[in-house]
């Protein structure tokens, strides 16, 4: 044999004799220790139902993922979980080494950790994929497990899967762009399970319904556990006592639960057949509920910017032909509003004028805000001004109401307008609103100071008085003025008359 053909064999023996850098492409579920998986290598299950590996998620740029093995008929992958979502890696020499402390890690081209367990074991591991979707690693004698993806879901849960105080879903950007977006379904420090929407300057909680309290939504804070998971039947069930089915209940169905990239929560069953994923439950049925950060698209008068990435917004569906010279507020005579910005305008869909308030100084948060206006909204007395809407958004927030139009009765006693006959039947009528407040309405009213610039004046003098606080569960609900309960009356000397009056 000659030199070249030695040196030749004796390279090729002494490579064969050390371990491989890469596993090679198989149908097998399994990743043992010092060994990885590179770009082109894939874990499959034997019965194929799932498969792990680098799923692609652009041009070069691949996320270590969990997906179902047989795509839908649109030729997609179902991905059900993500390593490194919000670092994407590159095709060329990335890869998932098992090392031999224990840690499963993710490196980049340039050799960077973009992701990793963080675990460590003295004893052998190896990473396998069952066939519930769970990626976990264990032991060698399968006793013990030291990490799981089922313990940190980005957007699915499959089932048996739970969410618990120390995981969240949270949906991704787009429906092509996979890193984490805007909402979130997590339990709260209240141990209820939430709709968050957390985008850039705005956050807000949207399910249940912000103005509910806990136990009027049908749920139970009293509990410690928070965790929540569907079984294999379809049935879902929280330890904050939310549960529901699927509306194809029972078993032989391969279902996920995701949080969409349109704000709302849906369970999906697959149609094997067609290859379809069916929604058998949402959380929402009235997708303009949803923070409107996105879901104005779905609404009447909205439509997405790009339909591809809802990240980027809405916008109207029709262009406004006015500009800002056909178009203003209307300032209405006789009207003053303590420390708040006020503006009228003509509602022309009703023909009537509203009275709008712009709360400045508003600290409080959104979910507190929609809770007071909708119990303050269910107040009707003939003394109390009526609210009819609101508009919310972030930090901005508007009351509307009904327009009084002899202004407020500060102006009336300086004019001299009033004898002490008109004054006497005011003073009556704010102990009757005072009376229904303290006595016959439902909910606890909490009152401070009234002035008289703070009511108001229909026609032949009929009194409406403004600005309230709420009291709900032993917790005040103070917002800045809205609507008092407690009346004073000013002289024309402006001596301020206390009543304590009781009108059966």
């Amino acid at each position: 044999m000659d030199t070249p053909s030695l040196i030749l064999l004796i390279s090729l023996l002494l490579l064969s004799s050390l371990p491989p850098l890469f596993s090679i492409s198989s149908p097998h579920d399994t990743l043992t220790g010092s060994s990885s998986l590179s770009v082109s290598d894939v874990l499959i299950l034997k019965n194929g139902i799932f498969s792990a590996g680098f799923h692609s998620v652009g041009e070069n740029v691949y996320c270590f993922s969990i997906w179902f093995t047989e795509r839908t008929f649109d030729g997609d992958l179902t991905v059900i979980w993500m390593a490194n979502r919000d670092r994407p890696v590159n095709g060329q020499r990335s890869k998932l080494p098992l090392l031999k402390s224990g840690n499963l890690i993710l490196t980049d081209a340039p050799q960077f950790t973009v992701w990793s367990t963080n675990t460590k074991s003295i004893s052998p591991l190896y990473l396998q994929l069952l066939n519930t979707g769970n990626l976990v690693l264990r032991n060698r004698s399968g006793s013990m497990k030291v990490w799981e993806s089922f313990d940190s879901p980005t957007d699915t849960l499959l089932p048996n899967q739970p969410i618990t105080r120390n995981s969240k879903l949270v949906s991704s950007r787009s429906h092509k762009n996979f890193s984490s977006g805007f909402y979130s379904l997590f339990f709260d420090y209240d141990n209820v399970l939430h709709l968050l929407f957390d985008g850039e300057g705005a956050s807000s909680m949207y399910w249940p319904d912000p103005w509910l309290i806990s136990w009027a939504a049908g749920r139970n804070t009293w509990n410690n556990s928070a965790t929540a998971a569907f079984n294999s039947s379809g049935y879902f069930r929280s330890s904050d006592a939310f549960k529901f089915k699927a509306s194809d209940y029972g078993i032989g169905v391969w279902r996920r639960l995701r949080m969409d990239v349109d704000g709302n929560v849906r369970l999906y069953s697959l149609d094997e057949e067609r290859r379809i994923w069916r929604v058998s439950w949402q959380a929402i049925s009235q997708p303009c509920k949803i923070h409107v950060s996105s879901l104005r698209a779905q609404c009447d008068v909205y439509k997405a910017k790009n339909l591809t990435d809802w990240s980027l917004g809405c916008e109207l569906k029709f262009n406004l032909s006015c500009n800002a010279a056909e178009s203003g507020f209307i300032k209405l005579p006789n009207v003053e509003f303590y420390g708040y910005d006020i503006k009228f305008y003509e509602n022309y869909t009703y023909e009537r004028v509203a009275a709008i308030k712009r709360l400045n100084e508003a600290n409080q948060g959104e979910a507190e805000f929609l809770a007071e206006v909708s119990i303050i909204g269910s107040v009707n007395h003939m003394t109390l001004i009526e609210i009819w809407g609101y508009c919310v958004e972030g930090n901005h927030k508007l009351v509307v109401y009904e327009y009084m139009e002899c202004g407020s009765l500060e102006e009336n006693l300086i004019s001299g307008t009033l004898d002490w006959e008109k004054r006497f039947d005011i003073a009556v009528g704010s102990a009757r609103g005072l009376a229904y407040l303290h006595e016959e309405y439902l909910e606890w009213v909490l009152h401070c100071d009234v002035f008289d610039i703070e009511r108001f004046l229909k026609p032949l003098q009929n009194l409406k008085v403004g600005n309230c606080y709420v009291k709900k569960a032993g917790v005040q609900m103070a917002y800045g003025s809205i609507w008092h309960s407690a009346f004073k009356i000013m002289t024309q000397l402006k001596m301020r008359l206390i009543m304590i009056a009781k009108v059966k």
